[in-house]
């Protein structure tokens, strides 16, 4: 079985979970969070893999069509900007790993914060970079959309919690 075929499986078993969740309503409600949880956990882990690989068409899927992406150094892409500029550069990105993560649901909206590692290839020299990154995603009745991303550098002296108390634990730990 092929990591896609995996990866729509489990949307797939996500989704399906998270419906019959919300069609009991509040007979089950620790059951639908879960469900709402590990939806977004699949689909947000999707979005990364997808990004990696440059795949297009599936990402657009994931994306609302008034997507915002805030760029590490200020720039602003909308959805389609952010997929022709994938489809220019495709298999940039060697790795993304989301070490530190927190999601926050408000009705149909979800924040996701996460300290990640990423590293590329970029005009042929490699390199490796940690952002802070804030997904949000909406859910249409259907499925998330992604609405708006957006990452900040650290610089390479910082710690990502140095001094700071945090709640930020892994996926595996939530």
């Amino acid at each position: 079985m092929t990591a896609g075929m995996f990866g729509k499986q489990a949307m797939r078993r996500g989704l399906l979970t998270m419906s019959l969740a919300m069609a009991f309503g509040s007979s089950l409600p620790v059951a639908a969070a879960e469900a709402q949880r590990e939806s977004l956990a699949v689909v947000d882990d999707a979005w990364n893999t997808l990004r990696q690989q440059a795949r297009i068409e599936q990402l657009g899927q994931l994306m609302a069509e008034d997507f915002v992406l805030i760029n590490t150094d200020g720039t602003v892409q909308r959805k389609l900007d952010y997929l022709m500029y994938l489809a220019a550069r495709p298999g940039l990105s060697n790795a993304i790993l989301n070490e530190e993560s927190s999601t926050r649901f408000y009705g149909d909206m979800a924040i996701i914060n996460d300290v990640s590692t990423q590293s590329a290839t970029r005009d042929g020299a490699p390199w490796t970079e940690r952002q802070r990154i804030t997904r949000v995603w909406q859910w249409d009745g259907a499925s998330w959309l992604l609405v708006s991303s957006h990452a900040s550098r650290i610089p390479q002296n910082q710690l990502p919690n140095a001094g700071v108390k945090s709640d930020i634990r892994t996926r595996s730990q939530q």
